[in-house]
């Protein structure tokens, strides 16, 4: 995918976040989280994505798949920036390891109770 054609993904990408949210009544950060989550499921990565913003200091969930004939569970945490523009949206290695942090941190708490705390 050359420069140009990555910039009109993006614009079009955000464009239907932003269109979807605006007719949905959402916030874009939760479409951002459903049209991944429809995007790992037609990779095959996930059957499907369940979304569930979850987040207080130091943790942060947004949807999850649970995988009943494997008894496993994926976490999804999202880093939403609202530039259409990918020059503008690099995310660096501190706040990629800082949100996968809050999201272990989602995981580690559950474990010991947080998970009754929750209403989903």
């Amino acid at each position: 995918m050359d420069d140009n054609s990555l910039v009109q993904f993006s614009i079009e990408f955000h464009e239907n976040i932003a269109g979807e949210a605006h007719a949905s009544e959402q916030l874009k950060e939760h479409v951002f989280i459903e049209s991944t989550g429809e995007i790992l499921s037609e990779y095959g990565e996930i059957e499907d994505c369940i979304r569930c913003s979850y987040q207080d200091r130091g943790l942060k969930v947004d949807g999850y798949h649970y995988d009943y004939e494997f008894n496993t569970i994926t976490l999804i945490v999202s880093h939403w920036l609202d530039l259409s523009d990918p020059l503008k949206a690099k995310v660096n290695d501190t706040t990629v390891n800082t949100v996968f942090k809050r999201c272990q941190n989602f995981f580690k708490k559950s474990l010991t109770g947080l998970h009754r705390k929750i209403e989903m």
